[in-house]
């Protein structure tokens, strides 16, 4: 039996932002002085990637991703314990989905808000609907080494693994883990991690700045005006993961029933990150694609009003302005010893 603090070893501690932004009209007269695309990314000199994301970053975070995993086998090695860092070729989260850049408006007329068109994989969905790509649903998913290397451990063995890697509660130095993160040469994932409160925060006060909630208001406006129910972006985005959800369910209780021909077992429901492959009939593949004809709809709409995945970050940067200034005023003795210690390597 695996501890279960083996599943708390996650391949990436970033926490990626759905972007939030502007209305119709918003951005017709431009600003008045150029704006900081983030304070605290230059105060840093890197990129927290609390904002935006697309193709380039991804790239970025996978590359960092790739040091903090070579330095865990580094740190696990040299304790005596056999580690090896996981092959991230199949770890993209965007980028897998053909030749579309991520928020273009081709992007965008395919995927929408990337919410039902999303929510299931292609060979899930079938032909005539738009799916996703997600690597532990396909022939050949990635394999963590290290699940099997600690399956074969004792118990007493498997404590003193888990304890080298991710630390014994209580002690600040952390494990290989922790060491790894904040020695991967990555000033951006030290931030992250050692304020990671505090950049939850940071956030969220973005989030429910007046500012954002006047320019969905004006979003809902001009919506109506395209002739769409009238809608602000978050209730958007949470109607449709909402239908999702009720669909994922009803697939799931469809299988399970009497003539579905599976069991929780074997449809994959009761492991410790159930992610099932499922079967879509005929009803379940209408239903998707009524919610992702819509969700483009939504999506190509907001595009004409001045509130496409460009526009939405351009706001986003601008409200967070104030915000990261007085986060770095804050938190600076935190800030400048992190950036301190990562000059001295």
């Amino acid at each position: 039996m695996v501890d279960s603090r083996c599943f708390r070893h996650v391949v990436a501690v970033f926490v990626l932002v759905g972007l939030v932004g502007s209305g119709c009209g918003l951005f017709s007269d431009p600003p008045e002085q150029p704006l900081s695309a983030s304070p605290l990314n230059d105060y840093l000199g890197e990129d927290l990637l609390l904002f935006a994301f697309d193709d380039e970053r991804e790239e970025q975070f996978l590359r960092i991703e790739a040091d903090r995993q070579a330095a865990i086998q580094t740190c696990m090695n040299e304790a005596g314990h056999h580690y090896e860092a996981p092959d991230l070729t199949e770890s993209a989260v965007y980028g897998v989905m053909g030749d579309t850049q991520w928020g273009t408006p081709e992007w965008v007329a395919t995927y929408g808000l990337g919410i039902s068109t999303l929510a299931f994989t292609q060979d899930e969905v079938g032909a005539g609907l738009v799916g996703g790509h997600d690597p532990w649903k396909s022939e050949h998913p990635p394999v963590n080494p290290n699940a099997a290397i600690i399956e074969a451990l004792d118990e007493a063995e498997q404590i003193e693994y888990l304890d080298t890697l991710l630390g014994v509660e209580g002690q600040p130095d952390g494990g290989c883990e922790l060491q790894a993160t904040r020695d991967t040469g990555s000033l951006a994932l030290a931030v992250l991690v050692d304020l990671q409160p505090e950049i939850t925060d940071l956030r969220f006060q973005v989030q429910n700045d007046a500012a954002l909630n006047e320019a969905e208001e004006e979003l809902g406006s001009c919506l109506a005006g395209e002739g769409l129910p009238y809608l602000t972006l978050r209730s958007l985005e949470q109607e449709f993961q909402q239908s999702v959800e009720l669909l994922r369910e009803q697939i799931i209780a469809d299988s399970l029933a009497p003539d579905g021909g599976q069991d929780r077992e074997n449809l994959g429901l009761d492991g410790e990150q159930a992610n099932p492959v499922l079967s879509l009939s005929h009803k379940h593949r209408e239903v998707l694609g009524r919610l992702q004809r819509q969700e483009v709809e939504y999506a190509v709409a907001m595009e004409t009003c001045g509130f496409g995945l460009d526009e939405r970050q351009v706001l986003w940067q601008k409200i967070a302005v104030p915000y990261e200034t007085a986060f770095i005023d804050a938190h600076r003795e935190v800030l400048d010893q992190l950036k301190s210690e990562h000059n001295r390597r």
